[in-house]
């Protein structure tokens, strides 16, 4: 049985309720011609949104006279315009009209989607893996941007901001997750939910040792303290295994140099160490979830971060190593800066629906080789598309010793805080411990 993704009573309604009251076009901003899909009502809605953005009044005469004489033919004439004031109930259900026809439309975009789901699933070849994927990525971009179609106004008065806010300062607790670095917190806060947060260098800097090190911070925050509420942190890590960078924790842990456990150089004592930190690890067996398929796309991630919430709780933050990485799942996107961009936009949709605070790890593009001051800047953002705008915040790791054999400042490292929309930017000077792949506090 073909099922029919249109309404005419529905169809009818809106157009009587415009014709009976034209202020109702206040609300119909979301509506557009192709929600109706019977044509002499796309010509009707067309004359009638065309009158009132004219400053004219838009009734049955005026819509009749704005119709060519085939149209209003078309139409069924005089008649059938006055049947549309006469049969609508109440133009006051009007918002409730329009509801419905939106969601007639999104059935047949979603109808459509699955149709050309179906041609593609035929034609494709599935000794290749790449191919089904992409096909399947793709469906869920476009299904995806169907399900964030705008359908209501968001606006809100003064008194339901001023609500929120006062909700807001009587909480006890801070928004804020503390990254564990204390002067780095007491400039940015820490990782804010709904945010995204960049953390940005060149290849060498150690982006994968300060995510491990703020995954350590949190561990050591657990285990100082019982009572706080277990909350884990998921992991998406498209460059490294996840026995790779638990065997950076495990160093980082324990205090025994990453290379010695790589190469399996232990002994006795190392092994006491490592011991420990895996007691520790294990009185915490649902805190890190690594998720290391290298092919992650923002609809796999929505659906990843959804599955492990559910099995595992609300993540106290989500990181992604590195963002440069992932596909958009989309064909043809020659402009990999543009790709990247969409990339961010649709994860920041995400992290703003789950409530989470979103850590992407990212590359710099070379142009830092090329200056005398070795410096990262905010431009140095690899492919960055709209990296930058979507982040609330980014920090620029910089050690100078990968550039300088014989620098001073061995040892350390900076957090450039480059961009804090709700902070202060600048620098935090912190301890970098090599052998052990851990960013610490300066003391």
């Amino acid at each position: 049985m073909n099922k029919q993704f249109y309404s005419n009573d529905t169809e009818r309604s809106v157009l009587g309720a415009l014709l009976i009251d034209n202020s109702c076009i206040d609300d119909t901003f979301e509506i557009k011609v192709d929600d109706f899909y019977i044509p002499q009502h796309k010509l009707i809605f067309n004359a009638i949104v065309s009158l009132i953005q004219e400053g004219k009044h838009a009734d049955i005469l005026t819509v009749s006279q704005a119709l060519s004489e085939e149209q209003l033919k078309n139409c069924g004439g005089l008649a059938y315009l006055a049947e549309l004031s006469r049969d609508t109930p109440r133009a006051t259900n009007f918002k409730h009209y329009a509801s419905i026809l939106r969601n007639y439309t999104k059935a047949r975009s979603a109808n459509n989607i699955a149709k050309t789901l179906i041609k593609k699933l035929t034609k494709a070849s599935f000794s290749n893996s790449d191919s089904s994927n992409q096909i399947i990525a793709q469906t869920e971009s476009e299904l995806f941007q169907l399900g964030h179609a705008v359908d209501n106004q968001d606006e809100q008065l003064i008194p339901a901001m001023l609500n929120n806010i006062m909700t807001f300062l009587e909480t006890e607790h801070s928004p804020f997750i503390p990254t564990g670095f204390k002067n780095l917190d007491s400039k940015i806060g820490g990782l804010e939910p709904k945010e995204i947060t960049i953390i940005a260098a060149r290849p060498s800097m150690g982006k994968t040792a300060f995510l491990i090190s703020l995954i350590y911070n949190q561990i050591i925050a657990l285990n100082d303290n019982p009572n706080l509420p277990i909350q884990p942190v998921f992991v998406f890590s498209l460059e490294m295994d996840a026995q790779s960078l638990m065997l950076r924790l495990l160093a980082t842990l324990s205090h025994v140099p990453f290379i010695d456990i790589k190469n399996k150089n232990l002994d006795d004592s190392d092994y006491g160490k490592i011991s420990a930190a895996i007691a520790i690890l294990l009185k915490l067996k649902k805190f890190l979830i690594i998720d290391d398929n290298a092919y992650l796309t923002p609809a796999i991630f929505r659906r990843k971060v959804q599955r492990y919430t559910r099995l595992y709780g609300q993540p106290i933050f989500v990181a992604v190593d590195y963002v440069q990485l992932m596909s958009s799942g989309e064909k043809n996107n020659e402009n990999r800066a543009v790709e990247v961009g969409n990339i961010s936009r649709q994860l920041k949709i995400h992290c703003k629906d789950f409530n989470i605070p979103l850590v992407l790890l990212s590359q710099l593009n070379r142009s830092v080789e090329s200056r005398s001051d070795k410096h990262p800047l905010l431009s140095d953002l690899k492919e960055s598309g709209s990296l930058e705008q979507d982040a609330t915040t980014v920090i620029l790791l910089y050690r100078d010793e990968v550039y300088n054999e014989n620098s001073e400042a061995k040892g350390t490292g900076e957090l450039i805080v480059a961009k804090a929309r709700n902070a202060a930017t600048g620098k935090v000077a912190v301890k970098f411990d090599g052998p052990y792949m851990h960013y610490q506090n300066l003391v």
